[in-house]
């Protein structure tokens, strides 16, 4: 499993065209304010929610293949919608009356060395890092935050951003 996620780390995340409609709410169910954040068709990130707090919803129409995340407001810690640390919106089925798609945002289990990390960074400064006597691993991820997302990419092969891809705009324009 660790391997897989390693590898889909890699992969950038960006949204596909649809007409499809993702009729959404985005509930808080952590104790964290939260960033409600789109990935759009550039990779580029939009945030939708800012500063979404403890058992608020955010209300949003969506589009199949549009991929959200989830960030704690103060320390852009990752947050999970379901399991996953990406969210894909379920298309509307065309229901009447139209039903919401509930995705509650929590906190994940963070494993020993994210949450090391996240403590250390609360109580120093950038500056104190080579002072500190802690592993090389816990000051490498102190310096370097990696805050990209991990995803299925086998799930979604339509959202994978090839750096060589032109970007909607560019496709617009010709």
């Amino acid at each position: 499993m660790t391997g897989d996620r390693e590898e889909n780390r890699c992969h950038l995340l960006k949204s596909k065209m649809s007409l499809d409609e993702a009729i959404v709410r985005f509930a808080n169910r952590s104790p964290r304010t939260v960033d409600v954040i789109w990935i759009n068709f550039r990779g580029g990130r939009v945030t939708y929610a800012n500063g979404l707090r403890p058992n608020q919803y955010y209300d949003v129409t969506s589009y199949d293949g549009h991929p959200w995340i989830f960030r704690d407001h103060t320390t852009q810690d990752k947050l999970y919608a379901g399991k996953k640390e990406v969210h894909f919106p379920i298309p509307w089925a065309g229901e009447v009356p139209v039903r919401r798609h509930v995705v509650f945002i929590h906190i994940p289990v963070y494993s020993l060395i994210e949450r090391c990390v996240q403590v250390i960074r609360q109580l120093i400064n950038d500056v104190d890092i080579d002072d500190l006597e802690i592993p090389k691993e816990l000051k490498f991820r102190l310096r370097n935050k990696d805050d990209t997302p991990i995803w299925n990419a086998e799930e979604h092969p339509e959202c994978i951003l090839h750096p060589e891809q032109p970007n909607h705009d560019q496709q617009q324009q010709q």
